[in-house]
């Protein structure tokens, strides 16, 4: 006789608490990357990029909000693997939404899965396709890479977010680049992106050469004969300090900025996540003092670099394209419209790394939708007020 299926919560739940389990497994069955040993584990300090003048501090902006934080890393430093395997996987989320989302997974040559932070976990993925009959590599041979390859990023499968490419790939790529000697220095890139135009004028700023990248879509599997993997702190929620001051050496704005407008307001009317229900009535008033109001898909990326370091005061509702703030003079005034469910503070570390004067504007997110796509409202008094205090055209 055919079993009853159980029903969807029921077996979500039985997920939910297996998950720990098969968590606690795999960390018992890898190896820790500080376990590595010498030879294959470069421990660094922690503040080894942290250069950052002390008056900076002062800057911390609204410590008490309710940030969305994780742990800081007790590790810091580079993974340096012989012949190791990397696993690419996709996330079905990505796919769905139009880009090529992937993880990695990284091997020691004696096929043990090598942990650190933001390393994803593979072995609930593997029952599960097991259970289905499947696999991750059937009928997708490994590709060798000869040379020192280097794994940049990897902390989020989102291949086309502005924030993590600068902040978390190519934040890797400048690490490596400040705490390895010439002869250490990777020959190719093991790139998490999306082919995005931005992306490859990026590359191009830094002289980046684009037939040393290799996307994480391009392949299911590879093993290189060397492989570095950066170990820092990541993510929306941490930032390396003295990160933002390496990217903007890396990427200097121009020394002869055109006459942009000395007060801006990014608007998200061109992404469908989290919109500004009342759009219309702040534009309205920020032009009522003299904004500029832009949009930034399909600008160029050194005009949107031009443009924030040309401003005095920023209003902007929180999204990846405030990470130009790295390139704002110290003391210039941000005004983060974030919505009240959203609440990461990746340009709250930004504005206090690079010394600008932050404001927090926190914007209800009315309905049941999750945080990170829900529509907002801005709260227009608290706007005009916070305009009144911060600027005189």
């Amino acid at each position: 006789m055919r079993q009853p299926r159980l029903p969807n919560k029921t077996l979500q739940a039985g997920r939910t608490l297996l998950r720990p389990a098969v968590y606690w497994l795999e960390d018992r069955l890898s190896v820790q990357a500080a376990g590595l040993g010498d030879e294959h584990w470069i421990a660094l300090e922690r503040h080894v990029l942290d250069n950052p003048p002390a008056a900076r501090a002062t800057c911390l902006p609204d410590e008490d909000s309710d940030w969305r934080l994780h742990p800081v890393s007790d590790l810091t430093g580079i993974i340096r693997l012989d012949q190791a395997r990397v696993l690419f996987l996709p996330n079905r989320v990505s796919q769905n939404a139009g880009f090529p989302g992937h993880r990695a997974a990284v091997f020691n040559r004696h096929a043990r899965r090598v942990s650190y932070p933001h390393t994803p976990n593979i072995l609930g993925r593997k029952l599960r396709a097991a259970a289905h009959g499947q696999s991750y590599t059937r009928g997708h041979p490994p590709k060798h890479l000869r040379g020192r390859v280097a794994l940049l990023g990897n902390a989020t499968s989102d291949t086309s977010n502005y924030y993590h490419f600068l902040i978390d790939s190519i934040g890797d790529f400048l690490f490596l680049q400040q705490t390895l000697p010439t002869e250490l220095q990777p020959d190719r890139l093991l790139l998490s992106h999306a082919a995005q135009p931005w992306q490859y004028e990026i590359l191009d700023l830094l002289g980046i050469e684009r037939d040393r990248i290799i996307g994480f879509h391009e392949h299911r599997q590879i093993v290189a004969e060397e492989l570095l993997v950066p170990v820092r702190d990541k993510g929306g929620t941490r930032l390396t300090p003295g990160l933002c001051d390496r990217i903007r050496d890396a990427m200097p704005p121009p020394s002869d900025l055109p006459h942009f407008g000395r007060a801006l307001y990014i608007t998200r009317s061109d992404s469908p996540r989290r919109p500004v229900q009342n759009e219309a009535a702040v534009r309205e008033l920020v032009q009522q003092h003299g904004f500029e109001v832009h949009a930034l898909s399909g600008m160029p990326v050194a005009e949107q670099i031009g443009r924030f370091a040309a401003a005095d005061i920023v209003v902007a509702t929180h999204g990846a394209g405030l990470t130009n703030l790295i390139w704002c003079e110290p003391g210039t005034t941000v005004i983060e419209l974030l919505p009240n469910r959203h609440r990461v503070p990746c340009f709250q570390r930004i504005c206090q790394e690079r010394g600008l004067n932050y404001q927090l504007l926190p914007c209800p997110q009315p309905g049941t939708e999750r945080g990170l796509t829900a529509a907002m409202d801005v709260p227009l008094p608290a706007l005009a007020a916070a305009l009144q205090r911060h600027w005189t055209p």
